[in-house]
This record gives structure tokens, sequence and C-alpha cells, in this order.
């Protein structure tokens, strides 16, 4: 009987291993030099990724377990290892953070050092870094072939100035012990812990001195006395709690910020209709965003979110708001806004929106179409015409409408969008169809008939005026609307005018010669033709027709003298005139300040204006001229007589042929401003249109000024106001006997006027009359003649004692409250200028 099997193991791996052959150990030795030299690396490149240490620990299992092949490889088919792809990368594509937070997570940049002793690639050779200068963000090349040996020295201690403050903060211990400190009824000298400190190293005897130089391997780790401040009681904050500018940034607000914005917001909700306080709490979102650190910049996340947070405020704001003017300051900071996070298309809807939502608010309308003439990218001609169009057809239907409260708010208004309507078309290159809207706007308000007409009528007969192509206002033989009615149309039509030849364009001098045409036709395209004209190329925009022009046109109320001179302003300002001086119109004041209005240095002559205002005067004096000072070539100043006749130390205003180097380059032609000034003061007389007429004709034509004084005297021999014009235009030109004997002539009129106009505008007389004397330091005459305004008659043999003193004091003071108290302000100035 055989034995039984059992089941023993065999014990296979205790097997001794065969000898390896000499290929094998010649591996095994490369491994361990191999290894070996890996273990004596350099610090720098034991930090290689995790994932390439694993990749090479199982390429070295791969070659133990890979069995010996004894193969030969001919050196010629081995490929060399491309080692640029490892030392290179290129992406493409960026990191968006770095827009988010403002500069490069510098984790993410490799450890380097600089080659080349400070020469950049790719610059130029003979600059270097210039390490006085860089900071950790930025290097700063420099020139060093031109280096100065004194130049390091002047900025031994540059490096110390560019250093950015380090911020201190209260110790957490000491926060601690100040509650126990407030409650004790003592002022300790210095904190406990500092004694207990003190007292704990009083007792270990065995430190020493050794205890405050710690050995940098002690387990107490290094002294912090070398890097924190003198004070104890503070430590250095860190960039965390400093600036917050690295990645998870929060806003860290101080504590008064918080403290106001806490206020503020209360304050809304006690007042929720008080628009300063809305307005307070919204400009407080942007010290919230910077929380008072000035010194990092705003990153373009952090303006976009804000200016949301914003518009959102805004809009609760605006849902409490009823008032005009306080809705105006809303959606216009609410559009400033908005044009940080919105788009060109989403803005242009808001902005039409709101003009719809607000047609009695002029300001909001205007900031619209101040949007729409700015933007460039979305500009269209039709389409700015367009909302000029629906503004003054929306005003004229709220002026007939009876409901509205105050029509001469409406007037206004459509006055001035007619004033920027025409400029428009003018600096578009329509200039005739500008000039004829102000042509039909004068002709309809300032010569209409005399008989009442109903609106059909006049459009009827208007039509017919304008159809007939007889001459308008501004042009030669003007007789006017009136007249055309009143004779029914008895008017000749002008002369055929013929545009003058321009000459061939040189192709030698192309560039020239073109510009040369091109002004040519503009010089000839500023006023309107008509039908018969002969024109350069039978441009057929050069004839204007009454359906053009009809849209446009407006009537204003027969009775208002003050709607009328308005006009007048709008149409000065459109030929880059100073308005008419009339103290109680406002509203031209406020549109001679209008950057799209007043645009005059760009049309002025480049010439002038260099040898006008940067010219040097008083050469080797110190002493200041008033006179030059004033002399801007835009003032912002209330046009006075003193301004307008040179009478005074103000300077004279300029004359328009040098302005514009005469008649070429103005963009209404000299002649039909001339004849429009010179028809409206004979038709339509009023003394502040009158003394401005005479201002511009002593400005221009001199020589003829006398003429027309005296002819506009010999029609308005009443006229106080056109006696003191006269009177300040000989003086200017050194006939001051002339002068005299017109203010003592104009003075003896009392006899025929009437209490309230004598008192009224002598007082103008007087004042004209004694300034000029002080200007001419006749101080004595000056003194008689203000003496003498009590007995209305100039007095030579007046003698100065405290009771006439006192009589005329007296005299001015009453006269001038009177004429507060009825509403005379303008002429109440005059008299305190005397008081």
């Amino acid at each position: 009987m055989s034995e039984a099997k059992t089941n023993v193991p065999k014990f296979a791996s205790f097997r001794p291993k065969p000898n390896t052959p000499a290929p094998d150990a010649a591996r095994a030795s490369e491994r361990t030099s191999e290894r070996k030299h890996y273990s004596s690396r350099e610090d720098g490149t034991r930090e290689k990724d995790h994932r390439q240490r694993h990749h090479k620990r199982h390429r070295s299992r791969s070659k133990e377990r890979t069995p010996d092949r004894k193969t030969e490889i001919e050196p010629s088919r081995i490929q060399p290892k491309d080692e640029t792809a490892t030392l290179f990368v290129v992406d493409k594509k960026g990191d968006e953070k770095n827009l988010v937070y403002g500069s490069i997570h510098r984790y993410s940049v490799p450890p380097f050092h600089r080659f080349g002793a400070g020469h950049v690639l790719g610059a130029l050779p003979s600059t270097k870094i210039d390490r006085d200068y860089g900071d950790e963000k930025g290097i700063v090349l420099s020139n060093w072939r031109n280096f100065r040996s004194d130049f390091r020295e002047k900025y031994v201690f540059s490096k110390l100035d560019r250093d950015k403050p380090r911020l201190l903060k209260i110790c957490h211990e000491v926060e601690s012990e100040v509650q126990e400190i407030v409650e004790q009824d003592f002022v300790p000298l210095q904190p406990r812990g500092k004694k207990r400190k003190r007292r704990r190293s009083d007792d270990a005897d065995s430190f020493g001195s050794d205890h405050d130089e710690r050995d940098y391997r002690s387990i107490y780790g290094t002294v912090k006395g070398k890097n924190q401040p003198l004070d104890d009681n503070l430590q250095y904050a860190t960039e965390s709690d400093s600036s917050g500018s690295e990645a998870g940034r929060t806003i860290k607000v101080d504590v008064f910020v918080r403290q106001k914005n806490v206020e503020l917001s209360r304050k809304v909700e006690e007042l929720p209709h008080d628009v300063e306080a809305w307005i307070a709490l919204i400009e407080h979102q942007d010290a919230l965003t910077r929380a008072q650190d000035d010194r990092r910049s705003i990153t373009n996340a952090e303006i976009r979110s804000t200016a949301d947070i914003k518009i959102h405020m805004y809009e609760k704001a605006l849902d409490k708001t009823k008032s005009l003017p306080d809705r105006e300051k809303l959606l216009l900071g609410m559009m400033k806004e908005g044009e940080k996070i919105w788009e060109i298309k989403v803005q242009a809807e808001r902005w039409e929106q709101i003009s719809k939502d607000n047609i009695d608010s002029l300001l909001l309308w205007t900031s619209y179409l101040n949007f729409k003439q700015t933007n460039f990218s979305t500009f269209r001609h039709e389409e700015v015409k367009e909302i000029f169009a629906k503004r003054i057809n929306t005003l004229l239907e709220a002026i007939v409408d009876t409901r509205t409260g105050n029509p001469d708010s409406l007037y206004h208004q459509l006055i001035y969008v007619l004033l920027r309507f025409t400029l428009f078309l003018r600096e578009s290159g329509y200039s005739e169809l500008a000039v004829s809207i102000w042509q039909g706007l004068l002709e309809m308000n300032f010569f209409f008939p005399k008989s009442p007409l109903f609106q059909a009528e006049v459009i009827r007969l208007f039509s017919e005026f304008w159809e007939s192509e007889v001459p308008r206002v501004g042009e030669d033989c003007a007789l006017g609307w009136r007249h055309f009615v009143e004779n029914e149309g008895a008017s000749e039509a002008p002369d055929t005018l013929v545009d003058e030849a321009e000459d061939a364009i040189n192709d030698k001098d192309l560039f020239g010669t073109w510009a040369a045409a091109e002004r040519l036709r503009n010089r000839s395209s500023r006023a309107p033709a008509r039908t018969m004209d002969e024109v350069i190329e039978d441009d057929p925009f050069r004839v204007i027709l009454f359906s053009d022009i009809e849209k446009f046109l407006i009537q204003l109320p027969v009775q208002s003298e003050d709607l009328r001179i308005l006009l007048l302003n709008g149409f000065l300002l459109f030929c880059r005139l100073p308005p008419v001086t009339a103290l109680e119109l406002e509203d031209a004041k406020k549109w001679s300040k209008d950057s799209f209005v007043n645009g005059n240095l760009l049309e002025y002559n480049m010439s002038w204006i260099g040898g006008r205002y940067f010219e040097i005067t008083h050469e080797g004096s110190d002493e200041p001229d008033v006179v030059s000072s004033l002399n801007v070539p835009i003032p912002n100043n209330l046009v006075s007589l003193e301004m307008l006749f040179g009478s005074g130390v103000w300077p004279r205003n300029q004359s328009w042929r040098d302005k514009y180097s005469g008649d070429d380059n103005s963009p209404v032609p000299y002649k039909s401003i001339r004849n429009t000034l010179g028809q409206l003061a004979e038709t339509h007389f009023a003394d502040n249109l009158a003394e401005y007429y005479l201002a511009f004709e002593f400005l221009n034509e001199p020589a003829t000024i006398k003429k027309i004084s005296k002819n506009l005297l010999k029609k308005h021999p009443t006229s106080l106001r056109l006696y003191n014009s006269y009177a300040l235009i000989e003086w200017s030109r050194g006939n001051k006997d002339v002068a005299r004997s017109v203010f003592s002539a104009a003075l003896n009129l009392h006899s025929t006027l009437s209490e309230s106009v004598w008192s009224r505008d002598s007082i103008m007389l007087w004042r004209s009359w004694i300034w000029a004397c002080l200007v001419d330091q006749e101080n004595s005459a000056a003194l008689q003649l203000l003496l003498s305004i009590t007995d209305g008659t100039p007095n030579p043999d007046v003698t100065i004692s405290p009771a006439v003193l006192l009589k005329t004091k007296q005299h001015l003071t009453s006269r001038r409250d009177y004429l507060i108290s009825s509403g005379s302000s303008n002429f109440s100035v005059v008299y305190a200028q005397c008081s």
C-alpha cells in the first residue's frame, strides 16, 4: 500500500537566484549611480511635480521587469530627445483672473534668476535694468552710457522713499486688557503681561543674555522683536489686513465708513422723499468700495458691481420722488452710472424713454441730445434731425394745450431747441437751411402784420411771401413780411445772383487747389439761393422752399416783448455774437455757456487768436495789466455798455472783421448780420436793440457811426438810452466836448418825459458820465456830477457840504429801494452803483 500524498508547499520563492550576467550588473550599477546622482541634486529640483516623480519610478520598475534583449541598436537610428519641450510652455488663452485681480498670481510664476548682468533680451545693448527704481511689479530700463557719477549719490535713500509705510495695529492681548483697565481706579504705566514676563525673566537667570539672541534651531522659534515695532503694544498688520489684494479679496471697511453708511441708510428710511439723503447714500458707495485705501486701484469688476448697486438705489429713490427738479438729479446720476455697465443701445433706449416720460424737462432732453450727438459709433444725421423734429412738435402741442400752466417756459425751451437745431444743421453742411429758418422766424415775429390773423391765414400769407422770393430780412432792399401783406405783394424780386467761378484743380498742387475750391463753395452756400440764381453744379439743396421750413416756424405771443428779445438773442448766438444786454433774461446767459452753442474758437482765424491773446505785453514791467487780464477769447460775463463801447477799464468787444479776417471765414455773411440788425432797429425799435446796433456799427463801421446815430435820434428823440449810447461813442473816440454836450442835452429832457420813465432811464446817463470822468481821473468833475443828481441837471457851481452829501445819499437810497420793491432790479443796481 502506497503512502498517501500530502500537500506540502515547495517554497519556490526561496530558491537561490541564478548568477546574473554581466549586463545586469552593469545596469544595476548604473541605477545605483543614478540614485546617488539624484540624491545629490539641489533643493530646487526636489520640488518637482508629483506626477513626474511617479512617472520616473514607474519607468525604473518597468526596466527591472523587462527581460534582457540582446538587440543591437544602430547609432544612426537613435532620435535625440527634445529638451526644449519641457523648458517653454505656450499659453494662447491666458488667465482671465489676471484681469479680475489686476496682477498675476504670484504662486503661478516659476522660480527663476536673472542672467546677463542687467541686460534684457530684445532691448538695446546700451540699456540695462536700473535697480534703483525697480520693484516687485516691474523693472526700469536706463541708458547706462549716459550715466553720471553723481547720479547714484543723489538717490542714496531713494529705495527708502519708495518703501510703502506698513500699517500698525494693537495687539490682541492689549485689546483684551482695555476693559479691565477702564474699570480700575488708576492708570497703569504698562500692561500686566509685560510685568509678569519681566518677573519670569528675572527668575530665570540661567538664560541670561542668550535669551534675547535665541538660536534659529530653538524649539521656541526665532525672536520676533527685530521684525516688530518698538512699541510692545503694537504689531505690524499683515498684507491681508492692510490691502486685501490677494485671492479671496474682501472689502474691509473702516469703522467710520461703516457707521456713516448705517446713518445714511437710517436717514433714507426715515425721510424717503429727501433726495439729498438718497444722493449722499449713493455717493457713499464709492467710499465703501475703496474702503479708504487709496493706494490700490479699483478693479473693473468692482466698478461694475458698484455701478449696479447705485443704479438700483437710484431706481428706489425715483419711486419715492415726484417733483421734476429732484427727478432730474436722480435720472442724470443713474444714466451716468449706466454708462459703466450698459451697452450703447441700452443707453439710447433709456434716454429716449426718459425724454418721453419727462416732457417738461429741458435738461433731460438736452442730455439725451448730447448723448446722440457725441456718440460717434451710432451717430446718424437723419436720426438726430428726427429727434429735433419730434421735440419741436411735442413742445408746440404742449403750447396749444390750454391746460398748460406756464407757456412762457415752453417757448423758452422751443427757442433753445431751434438754436441747437440750426447750429447742428450748419455744422453738418446745411447752412442754407439753417439761415432760412432764422429768416422765417425773424420775419414772422418782428415783421408780422398789424391786423390780427388766424393761424391758418398766417401760414397761407407767409407761404405766399416766401414763395414770391422777394428780399427777406438780412438781404439788401428787404422791406419785410408786413410790407408785403399791406401792399398785396407789390415788392420786386432781387436780381439774379451768380456764384464765383472756381479755379480748376491743378494736378501739381492737388490738395491746395482742392482746399481752395471747397472754401469757395462753402462761402457761396452760406445763404440760401433762389430758383433763378446760377449756383455751382446746380445744387438743389441751395434753394429752400417753404415746405422745408414750415414745421420749424413758430409765432410768439404779440404782447410778450421778452420772448422776442430772447429769440433775437438766439439769432445772435447763432451768428457767434454776444446776446443783447438784458439782466432779466437768464436763459441767454445759460445758453452762452453751453459748449454746444458757444464754439467760437473753432471758427476764429488762428493767426488772429495768436496775435491777440498770446502776445507779450508790458515788457520789462512788473505792474499788472487789468485790461489784458480781462481780455479773454470767450468772456464769461454780462455784456455791459462799457464793454460795448469800450469807455471804461473793460476791454472792448472784438471786431467782426478782425475775428474772421474779413468776411471769408465767418459762419454767416457779415453783410447779412449788419442788414438784419439795422432793419430790426428801424422797424421794431427797442432801447436795448438800438444800443446793440450802435455798438455793432461802432466796432465794425466807425466811419459811418455818427450818421447812423443821428438818424436814430431823429426818429426817437425822447430815448435817453440812445443819447447815452451816442455820448459814450463820442467819449471813446476822444470827442469829450461833444459827449458832454450830448449828456447835458439829454438831461434837459426832464419836462418832456413822464416821471416813471425819467427816474428809470436818467440814472443811466448820470452813471455813464460819472464813470467816464473817473476813468479819465477827473475826480472833482465826477463828484460835482454825483451831487447834482438830486437837482436833475448838471450844476458845476455845487458846493460840497455834509448836508448836500446826506441829501444825495438819501435820494439814491430811496430810489434804489423803490425800484427793488417795484421789480425793476436792473435799474436799482445802477442807483446802488452811484450810491
